[in-house]
């Protein structure tokens, strides 16, 4: 949190004017803020945070900047954990509906799609089927991020009501993979995501 405020007070200190910059500086530290919050559960501040700096979001251009998803991403993971599953498909749908026209990185829209389909299990929403065989296409054209698709494999077999034994133990499989790599991922990045291995632990 310190960081965080410190660059919030950067221009400020420094006294610089620049539009661009500052605007650099509320994404990115908000994005932090958010994703802080997420970590230390308390996503009801950070849904008190999101109303706060929607109206400065509203005069930010889509096109301004990539960065721009990956504050979006956190906003719909914040709203997800508050049950708020309205909100979260808003902030995702934001996401997918610009990519075309932004160099969003591949990470955040695998990620958004998997989020995307927790949502709709969560929300119970029958467009859950038609979501998957998309994502999936998707995905299986993304040679260099296969082991995403672990985690869409775990979300559809958590998304059958009455797994087989034979279904549970391949779960069970796939957690402890993903776990592992989750764990590794860990130590080497700070990626600001969702923690989907959590996710599907809760579920098991």
């Amino acid at each position: 949190k310190p960081m965080i405020d410190k660059q919030r007070s950067f221009m400020q200190t420094y006294k610089i004017k620049n539009p661009t910059l500052s605007k650099m500086i509320f994404i990115h530290t908000h994005e932090s803020e958010l994703f802080l919050l997420y970590k230390l559960g308390e996503t009801e501040e950070g849904v008190a945070l999101i109303k706060k700096i929607e109206p400065e979001l509203k005069k930010i251009s889509l096109l301004f900047s990539p960065a721009l998803f990956d504050l979006f991403f956190m906003m719909a993971v914040i709203t997800f954990c508050e049950e708020d599953y309205r909100s979260a498909i808003k902030w995702l749908n934001k996401i997918l509906n610009t990519e075309r026209e932004m160099n969003i990185r591949i990470e955040l829209r695998i990620n958004t799609r998997l989020l995307y389909l927790i949502v709709l299990y969560e929300k119970e929403d029958l467009f859950f089927d038609n979501q998957y065989q998309s994502t999936k296409r998707f995905m299986l054209q993304e040679k260099k991020h296969q082991g995403a698709l672990k985690i869409l494999e775990a979300i559809r077999l958590i998304w059958d009501g009455k797994p087989s034994a034979q279904k549970k133990e391949k779960l069970k499989q796939l957690y402890r993979k993903l776990k592992t790599e989750r764990d590794k991922a860990q130590a080497d990045s700070i990626d600001k995501q969702f923690d989907f291995v959590e996710w599907i632990e809760s579920k098991m």
